[in-house]
């Protein structure tokens, strides 16, 4: 199947529940497994809500928030019939530069897609800055990905919001350091 070409934009409060969509799909395909570590019901619990009506109307008001700050980036990738295929949120402050979030459709894997969010976010932060992620310790091709950007791990893993998944902090040092 040839997929088609997709174009990057900013993220609107329109495009909240495909966003959604895609990601909790993502979650779907990435981190529920016969190891039983995250379970379908477990994503179930933590996104379906988001598609209620009261959860859709909390969802947008959580992006367009961030499309208020002038420090965070949000980004996705459209399909030509407008279905969100992927996305990015970063973050550029003096505390902190992060990529927040970075998920393509499965469909999408190989296809460049990723590289290319990616590249947009790492040049809107800036070379000359350290930029830091979270990333799933399980999700080798996520840390693949990550280390071909000039990520590395910092040694540092928590728990972040989820109690079954440990994330790997990781960063990318600056180009004048």
């Amino acid at each position: 199947m040839k997929l088609s070409k997709y174009k990057i934009v900013p993220m609107s409060v329109d495009d909240v529940e495909s966003a959604d969509r895609m990601r909790y799909q993502s979650w779907l395909d990435t981190y529920v497994d016969a190891t039983g570590d995250l379970t379908k019901e477990f994503v179930d619990a933590k996104f379906l809500p988001m598609f209620t009506p009261d959860g859709l109307l909390i969802q947008r008001k959580k992006i367009l928030k961030k499309l208020n700050d002038d420090h965070i980036n949000v980004l996705v990738a459209k399909s030509p019939d407008g279905k969100v295929v992927g996305q990015l949120i970063a973050v550029k402050d003096n505390r902190k530069n992060e990529i927040l979030r970075l998920y393509t459709d499965k469909a999408y894997h190989g296809s460049g897609l990723g590289r290319e969010l990616m590249e947009k976010g790492l040049t809107w932060i800036g070379i000359n800055e350290d930029i830091y992620l979270g990333v799933a310790e399980n999700n080798k091709r996520a840390r693949n990905f990550y280390h071909k950007f000039g990520f590395v791990e910092t040694g540092n893993s928590y728990i972040n919001h989820l109690p079954k998944m440990r994330e790997q902090e990781m960063i990318r040092r600056a180009k004048n350091a």
